[in-house]
């Protein structure tokens, strides 16, 4: 990337890890991408866990409730995105990641308390796969639509610059008219 002449360094992973197609995802701070999602989710959810590990949370009876229905929304709209042909939504994605936060928190707290206890790992377990599959099914969808178009593109250029050597060769160097050029075709 450029900017004023000078080569921009690319934004770190930890700060953003979309491509630079994708970084319509993300807040610009400084010359930096931070990717959206990522710059609610995970303070939100560190609060969260904070104060769930100092008991200054909910009930421990509502922590499997929390981290199993506060998922769901955010879980739809992924695959909503990556499968269903949903358009990306800074709006829809903020206030989605926000109410998902808690979840990531609770089971944050959770973890850190009884480690890898399965009231933690399964729904991130759960989640976690069906945005995974998701993310990969769609993109080796929109890569083979991409790919289709390109290679056909490709092979269409390759036989029209075949076609345009063998038709070069078989009439040599003889000047062809164009049909669309009145002065050469008058003085037939």
């Amino acid at each position: 990337m450029e900017r004023a002449g000078l080569l921009e360094k690319p934004t770190p992973l930890w700060l953003s890890h979309h491509r630079s197609d994708t970084t319509d995802r993300c807040h610009q701070v400084g010359r930096f991408h931070v990717c959206r999602r990522c710059s609610v989710l995970y303070p939100l959810a560190f609060v969260v866990a904070a104060l769930h590990v100092l008991g200054w949370w909910l009930p421990a009876e509502t922590d499997v409730w929390i981290m199993w229905l506060l998922a769901v929304p955010v879980t739809i709209e992924w695959v909503g995105e990556h499968l269903g042909g949903w358009t990306y939504s800074p709006t829809r994605q903020v206030v989605l990641t926000t109410l998902s936060a808690p979840a990531l928190g609770v089971g944050l707290a959770i973890h850190i308390a009884d480690p890898f206890a399965p009231a933690a790992v399964v729904p991130m377990l759960v989640f976690g796969t069906i945005c995974f599959v998701s993310a990969m099914v769609g993109s080796a969808a929109n890569r083979h639509a991409h790919g289709v178009a390109r290679v056909w593109e490709e092979t269409f250029e390759d036989a029209e610059k075949r076609r345009l050597d063998r038709l070069t060769a078989l009439v040599g160097e003889v000047e062809i008219p164009d049909p669309n050029d009145a002065v050469s075709n008058a003085g037939r």
